[in-house]
């Protein structure tokens, strides 16, 4: 075993307290014990991570309905969508003229919304993989 390794494994086996720790503890009052600081901190950032994690979700989802219902706003065959009210048109009114122009543009934009419907329920099946969290 060469010496960095000897000295290295003497270091890993040593007691974890690193100087920081030895500074906060020499800190302290007495009667206060410095086990009480470590563990909680580090469960209350984690709960307040996924919190913020929850929220962000919540704030996603709720993005993917509008922006599925103004997708059928836009394009459903059925209902009082802008296309189905366009086919239904009379012609030579304004509706008719805006039918033949701009149909094609209704049903572009209604499915890059859908597509970038897609796009936030992606980002969304990541969140929940835990290699994703905080990125």
């Amino acid at each position: 075993m060469s010496s960095f390794s000897k000295r290295f494994k003497t270091i890993l086996e040593q007691d974890e307290i690193t100087p920081d720790e030895a500074a906060m503890a020499s800190t302290l009052d007495a009667e206060t014990n410095p086990q009480d600081f470590g563990a909680d901190i580090n469960v209350q950032a984690a709960t307040a991570i996924a919190q913020q994690q929850q929220q962000m979700v919540g704030t996603v989802q709720a993005w993917i309905v509008k922006l599925d219902e103004f997708v059928k706003y836009l394009n459903s065959p059925t209902g009082d969508s802008i296309q189905n009210t366009l086919k239904d048109s009379q012609p030579d009114t304004i509706l008719d003229k805006i039918r033949t122009t701009e149909t094609k543009k209704i049903a572009r934009s209604a499915m890059d919304l859908a597509a970038l419907s897609q796009i936030f329920q992606g980002y969304l099946a990541t969140a929940r993989d835990a290699k994703y969290k905080g990125v």
